[in-house]
């Protein structure tokens, strides 16, 4: 019979059905994840952000910001589910994407989302809630526009608002097990992307050596599989020092892409008009990619070599891109 999943507390449903789960290190764990995870909230109203592509900045002030804002949203907008509805769909790995404007911090993606505190608040709430044996990562990988000041702010917020839920870095290596982590009340690695704040910081992971997440760039999803395999090939053969590992499962918009669709109405029905759209093509191909690499794992016995699975509209298909990536943690 098929291992059940229980999204919201899949980890401890896993460990408690399969008691060496619980040993595994955390970076032989395969951990369901989202690409830009809060750009939910944005729509043809949100301001453009200060990572938009500077050919944004330059049309705006030809026809105007509303006018970018509205056929850019769907480029800008990656995911339908707030992070409450993703964590309890089993999703665990979040990547953010940090601006300051106008005196606070927001998540952004070319496009202002929601402030980092709605976000923080979310985490903390799921975590003392329902899912207080699941592990959360939170990957600041980009952050547009930070003062000094700023990151100071960003950081005494995570701790305020996290509390003792922070797994610092400097009590713990790669190879963490949920067992260890369930002996004390830490649930969440923090990953930051400056270096001289992650080094002022020792609670923080510092990315660039605890973490590798190579982007594949493309928006052509066969070409993203073909990279993917590669990419996973180079991990299996890789004998450094262990880390966690990032597989991009998403197609990227280009420059010609985008430029066919912006300012257009009309025209084919099977045009590609969204990063949704790119996501419903690409979502198929990638769930069938995880599945042999789980029949692989199985035929040998072995940890199937994925680790964290990012994806944009991780809600499209009823989730069922998330189940396969959990499913890589058991045999089939």
């Amino acid at each position: 019979m098929e291992q059940a999943i229980i999204r919201p507390i899949w980890m401890q449903h896993l460990a408690e059905d399969h008691p060496s789960f619980a040993e595994r290190p955390l970076v032989e764990i395969a951990l369901p994840g989202s690409h830009d995870s809060a750009s939910h909230k944005i729509d043809g109203s949100s301001l453009l952000a200060p990572d938009c592509e500077s050919w944004a900045k330059t049309l705006s002030k030809i026809v105007g910001s509303a006018m970018v804002q509205v056929n850019y949203a769907p480029w800008a907008k990656c995911q339908e589910y707030d992070i409450s509805t993703q964590l309890l769909n089993g999703v665990r790995y979040f990547d953010m994407r940090v601006c300051y404007v106008g005196g606070k911090l927001w998540i952004c993606h070319a496009q202002l989302s929601v402030q980092l505190c709605t976000v923080l608040d979310e985490v903390a709430q799921f975590l003392r809630g329902v899912g207080t044996q699941e592990i959360v990562l939170l990957d600041f990988q980009q952050l547009h526009e930070l003062t000094d000041a700023a990151h100071a702010s960003l950081c005494e917020m995570v701790k305020s608002t996290l509390g003792d839920l922070v797994c610092p870095k400097h009590k713990h290596s790669c190879n963490v097990t949920l067992s260890e982590l369930w002996k004390t009340e830490e649930r969440v690695l923090v990953f930051y992307r400056d270096d001289v704040v992650a080094m002022k910081n020792r609670w923080l992971w510092w990315r660039r050596e605890f973490l590798d997440s190579p982007w594949h760039n493309t928006p052509d999803c066969r070409v993203l599989v073909e990279r993917m395999s590669t990419q996973w090939r180079t991990w299996q053969s890789c004998t450094d020092t262990p880390r966690f590992t990032v597989t991009q499962s998403q197609c990227s918009p280009n420059m010609n892409l985008i430029s066919k669709n912006l300012l257009s109405s009309g025209g084919a029905a099977d045009r590609v008009r969204s990063v949704r759209d790119l996501a419903n093509a690409t979502h198929p191909l990638v769930c069938e990619w995880l599945d042999k690499r789980r029949g692989e794992a199985s035929k040998r016995g072995q940890w199937s070599g994925v680790n964290i699975v990012i994806a944009d509209f991780v809600d499209l298909y009823d989730g069922r891109w998330i189940d396969s990536v959990i499913k890589l943690n058991f045999p089939s």
